[in-house]
């Protein structure tokens, strides 16, 4: 829902074959604009057989933009202004981003209708102007437990566009996989990942990147260390403890690690790191530090040493000097850190303070790392995995739109450090074939919820979560039906979910747009 409408009561219609995008100045010196006006005339007009309507038509819409640096990153400007009128709209927006989330709006204001087999826009004139409430709104997705599709992840990165997310999460890594090439070690994905079907070359991730930034998505990888990080060591021997009595390879890879004390682990983090900054440009780097089992580092007589001769009298204290140093690593790259709130608990006297939190572990947790002065990512209320996996409660979608992202109790400069929230899909039991239905149609609320403060009737929101899933099935999301005693009645938004039974419709082809 947009942060302000003004709407009208009059009706005008849109013909295909008398409407055009016009882009103006600087606009239209842009690629993505270029691209992005082609993908929404396809998305907009996918009902072939139309009839043409007696009445005012709405011809052209004309949008200008104040710059066209396609240069994504964190924090950018994503507002715009759509106006609507008789027969012109109008499209305004600082930057290129804010463009494209008033290309979805209108996607979402021009409707077809399936009587009379035309386009219309209802309550018509429209003055919109909108901007995002938190900057971070995104989706993490886990391509070591299962591999997915360079064409899954695409899909993915389409469905955050329509529904105004920015960030694709990618946790590329962990004990079971290292997918993602290397070419400073090569050895790394060959040996890591699952077989030789199972990498992301290089090429591919730029394939991604590119994808996601002509939709206004960033990427954003996650490298998971100082443990979930076993199939590192199939790749470059001699980074993975061997801890036989705690953590036997054979039950309990899980939590192997590297060695913290060991500078070939740094060196190597230098040279890793440093590559996948150049393939992933995003500037911020996700550096995971979650669920650190001390064991392996008890049992391991050379870490007890070294301890002993840097006066280092604790493993949560070892732990935070790992920390420091990836952190300092980062920094050399010019990357903001970013890391699970675990890192934040054990470690926030060495961390930056441009480091990003990323919670999972409850509101609680967040409060503390606000009031500390750092910047937080939320994900501890959105899980979507649960319930199918590891157990716990589903998460149902109405406790995601009734859940204020903004924990109570901040000070207005305190709740600026509140960047936003992510939906994680954990791939345990994730694969191309389900992740789509894990995924969507529950992201999309978390993406409402993050836009936009303003909040509608319960009968309000089931009547938009309805139609907003019939346009992702429409665009080839394999999105979950919303569940629809509520709606009943209104059997037109029924219908509209199965554009494969209405003569006409072709689905667009948003690989080749």
């Amino acid at each position: 829902m947009p942060n302000s409408i003004d709407t009208g009561s009059d009706v005008l219609y849109v013909t295909p074959t008398k409407f055009a995008f016009s882009l103006l100045g600087e606009a239209s010196r842009s690629d993505i604009l270029q691209k992005a006006v082609k993908r929404y005339e396809a998305i907009i007009f996918s009902w072939n057989e139309t009839n043409t309507p007696e009445g005012p038509l709405l011809t052209t819409v004309m949008i200008s933009v104040d710059s066209i640096n396609d240069d994504l990153k964190f924090g950018d400007d994503e507002s715009y202004i759509l106006t609507i009128s008789e027969n012109i709209g109008t499209i305004s927006s600082p930057r290129i981003w804010g463009a494209l989330h008033a290309l979805e709006t209108l996607s979402q204001i021009i409707s077809w209708n399936h009587t009379h087999h035309y386009y219309n826009i209802l309550h018509a004139p429209y003055l919109i102007q909108d901007s995002p409430r938190f900057p971070w709104r995104g989706v993490m997705v886990d391509t070591a437990r299962n591999f997915l599709p360079v064409d899954t992840l695409l899909s993915t990165l389409d469905a955050l566009s329509f529904n105004k997310m920015n960030v694709l999460h990618w946790h590329t890594s962990d004990a079971e996989a290292v997918p993602v090439e290397s070419k400073s070690f090569p050895d790394l994905a060959k040996k890591g990942a699952y077989s030789e079907l199972g990498i992301y070359s290089q090429e591919d991730v730029q394939r991604i990147v590119t994808y996601g930034l002509y939709r206004g998505v960033r990427v954003v990888p996650e490298f998971d260390m100082p443990t979930h990080n076993y199939a590192y060591g199939l790749g470059v021997p001699g980074l993975i403890l061997d801890c036989p009595i705690s953590h036997p390879i054979e039950t309990s890879y899980y939590h192997a690690s590297f060695d913290p004390t060991s500078e070939s682990v740094y060196k190597f983090l230098e040279v890793f790191l440093g590559e996948m900054s150049t393939i992933f440009p995003d500037g911020v780097m996700h550096v995971g530090g979650d669920e650190v089992d001390y064991r392996c580092w008890n049992e391991t007589a050379s870490i007890i040493e070294y301890m002993q001769e840097n006066n280092i009298t604790s493993f949560p204290e070892l732990y935070a000097y790992f920390e420091k140093r990836v952190h300092a690593i980062l920094g050399t790259y010019n990357l903001i850190p970013m890391a699970w709130d675990e890192v934040y608990t054990s470690a926030k006297s060495v961390l930056p303070k441009n480091s990003i939190v990323h919670v999972w572990r409850g509101d609680d947790t967040l409060s503390k790392a606000i009031k500390d002065g750092f910047r937080v990512v939320s994900s501890s209320d959105y899980y979507l995995n649960n319930g199918f996996d590891f157990g716990g409660l589903q998460v149902q979608w109405q406790d995601i739109y009734n859940n204020d992202p903004m924990p109570q109790g901040l000070t207005p400069d305190e709740q600026k450090l509140m960047l936003g929230a992510e939906a994680c899909v954990w791939g345990e039991e994730i694969n191309h074939n389900n992740i789509e239905q894990r995924t969507w149609f529950r992201a999309g609320v978390l993406g409402e919820r993050l836009w936009s403060n303003q909040m509608g009737s319960e009968a309000d929101v089931w009547v938009r979560v309805m139609k907003q899933n019939c346009r992702m099935q429409q665009r080839g999301i394999a999105a979950t039906p919303v569940e629809n005693m509520q709606i009943f009645p209104r059997r037109d938004l029924r219908r509209v979910c199965t554009p494969f039974l209405i003569p006409g419709y072709k689905q667009p082809d948003l690989r080749k747009l």
